[in-house]
């Protein structure tokens, strides 16, 4: 989507993307405006196979960008998680690096490709089998 500040519109496309191509797994990368370094992960409150597939996928990106993850939580207060906004059975936020911190590494070029060829490793080592 890029980079915004208007949450609402963007989350909104979101979303409205994800449901229209019947995603089914949905990961939302966001960059921690700076709440603290390293990764951290949010599922939906009470959606166990969220919660596994961001563990496992904080774990794979930890170990390919040596960041270390801080914590991965439940949330029910945010729209892109929601079932009543978006319909992929795994549903993931992952805030990636801190904004002010992490800014060389998320802002560089070099510091981009390993983070998509991270999140890329991350998303097809754990991808469930039944999954297309």
């Amino acid at each position: 989507m890029g980079l915004t500040s208007d949450g609402g519109a963007a989350l909104r496309s979101e979303c409205e993307k994800a449901n229209a191509a019947h995603a089914q797994i949905f990961i939302a990368v966001h960059v921690n405006g700076g709440g603290g370094r390293g990764l951290a992960g949010y599922y939906y409150t009470g959606d166990s196979s969220s919660a596994l597939y961001a563990q496992a996928l904080l774990g794979s990106v930890s170990a390919s960008m040596g960041m270390t993850v801080r914590q991965v939580s439940p949330r029910s207060n945010l729209f892109v998680l929601d079932p009543a906004n978006n319909h992929a059975p795994i549903r993931v936020l992952l805030e990636l690096g801190d904004n002010v911190r992490d800014r060389e590494l998320l802002t560089s070029t070099q510091g981009q490709n390993k983070l998509a060829a991270a999140l890329a490793k991350a998303v097809n080592e754990n991808r469930p089998s039944n999954f297309r």
